[in-house]
């Protein structure tokens, strides 16, 4: 049957007619629907992606969240396959990086290529005002960073882009923290460097620092870098309130970090901020593996197995070579010599072990002379250690695997301990990673023994002079040891 064209047209009005009229309801439920769904943002593409951390160039962002007071909290990871030093850190709406907050040299973080880092910092919006809202309100903020590359001093700086919602009550203060634990005043904690590094898959590196809760005598933490290669001695100075540890280096690349390293630690944030190569003091070859730094905290001992060879003085004040107390004896080849040193608790002394001989040295600090000499009567005396109260000196023996007793009064061996000990470092022969094996707590209840060849520390109670307690895990060619003041 023919239909004509204005029944056709008919037909069609009659058929859009109905469909409306079937399907209306439907079709403003669909546009409500919608509209909701534009006003709550979710055809957003910065948004509906969930949070997001974009920085250019060196950097990679993650682990965002947000507070009602507008503090951001983020990781960084650094991959620019260089040491850079993180001088400032800025979140702002109004795409302005007026708002980066600058750190100042003392606590700058030092961060390795690989490594990241935990930052804090308060976001601004459009007006410049501190960014606030409700759990729920969203940020679109440009974030800045800027940092000095540390091979070649040059500064930088990276933009990026973060867009979240507040997730989080807010803090009462803005900070910043470290990838590795920040602990609470008033504990007390023992450093030891990992010679050999630990076997968490996240720890890749050949060394690294540990950190101990002496109250539970359990690692609760580590500080981690490629700087930190090979970590030998460990000594703190309350003068700079900095940690310093000998490190064999983790670079090649012409940088501070390239070759032997004094690796200079912050250890209120646990991070690095620096070092001093022995090539910044003159030397050449092996740094020796011990360190020690005068009760005033301002200069330190470190044996040098190259050249010039010798104890040598550095400047805590300055980083940089103050002299030499010693030559080691023609004919002592590397390890066998100056491997430890301790200064008395008045700094008027300062004991050296030259394992080659099974002797201490006692040298005159005033004069930088050799006044005095103790056979210990055992075999490589590897590592010295003053009680605090400075009656006794401890000596680590890697030749005998034990430890003797000095009585500094009289500067003879009194006493030994027994135990299992061993001082032996499995990749390069005797007492070469027990630098600094021994310290003491601070109030001279116990001393603490790196056990290198097992990886252990032995706690000796100075009491009765027995091991009482055994540290077993979380360590790998544990090779020397010191305390914070609590």
């Amino acid at each position: 049957m023919l239909v004509s064209k204005s029944n056709g047209k008919k037909l069609r009005t009659q058929n859009a007619i109905e469909f409306l009229t079937t399907y209306s309801w439907a079709i403003i439920i669909m546009v409500l629907v919608l509209s909701t769904l534009v006003v709550l943002g979710a055809f957003n593409l910065q948004l509906s992606a969930g949070t997001t951390c974009v920085i250019n160039l060196a950097f990679q962002c993650f682990n965002v969240s947000l507070s009602e007071n507008g503090l951001l909290s983020f990781t960084l990871l650094q991959n620019k396959y260089s040491y850079l030093n993180i001088t400032g850190v800025g979140c702002s709406e109004n795409s302005s990086n007026e708002h980066i907050t600058s750190f100042t040299t003392s606590n700058q973080v030092y961060l390795p290529d690989g490594q990241e880092h935990i930052f804090t910092i308060q976001c601004y919006n459009q007006t410049n005002g501190k960014f606030s809202g409700t759990i729920g309100a969203q940020l679109a903020a440009s974030i800045y960073v800027t940092y000095v590359d540390d091979v070649s001093g040059f500064p930088y700086s990276s933009t990026g882009k973060v867009f979240t919602k507040i997730s989080s009550l807010s803090p009462t203060t803005s900070s910043t923290t470290s990838t590795t634990t920040i602990f609470p005043s008033g504990s007390t904690y023992a450093y030891v460097a990992n010679f050999g590094g630990v076997n968490p898959s996240y720890l890749s590196q050949t060394g690294n620092i540990a950190i101990i809760d002496t109250a539970t005598n359990t690692v609760v933490g580590y500080i981690t870098s490629n700087a930190l290669n090979a970590t030998n001695g460990l000594a703190y100075s309350a003068y700079t309130g900095y940690i310093y540890a000998i490190s064999y280096g983790g670079s090649t690349d012409g940088g501070i970090f390239d070759g032997n390293v004094i690796v200079i630690i912050n250890p209120t944030t646990n991070t690095i901020i620096g070092g001093i190569n022995q090539n910044q003091f003159g030397g050449t070859g092996e740094l020796g593996t011990g360190i020690a730094v005068a009760p005033s905290g301002t200069y330190a001992y470190v044996p040098n197995y190259g050249s010039p060879t010798g104890v040598q003085i550095l400047s805590l004040s300055t980083d940089e070579l103050a002299g030499n107390v010693l030559d080691i004896p023609a004919g002592c080849t590397l390890g066998i010599c100056g491997a430890s040193v301790a200064f008395s608790p008045s700094g008027t002394y300062a004991y050296i072990t030259q394992n080659d001989t099974s002797n201490v040295l006692i040298v005159d600090t005033a004069t930088s002379t050799v006044v005095n000499t103790i056979n210990t009567g055992v075999s490589y005396p590897v590592s010295v250690a003053f009680s605090p109260s400075g009656t006794y000196a401890y000596v680590a023996n890697a030749g005998s695997n034990n430890v003797v007793i000095i009585d500094t009064a009289t500067n003879t061996v009194v006493n030994s301990v027994s135990g299992s000990f061993s001082f032996y470092d499995t990749q390069y022969g005797i007492g070469l990673g027990a630098g600094d094996a021994i310290t003491f707590s601070p109030s001279g209840t116990y001393a603490y023994v790196t056990n290198t060849g097992i990886g252990t520390i032995s706690i000796i109670s100075t009491a009765s002079n027995s091991v009482v307690s055994t540290i077993t895990s979380g360590l790998n060619e544990p090779s020397g040891v010191v305390f914070l003041p609590s």
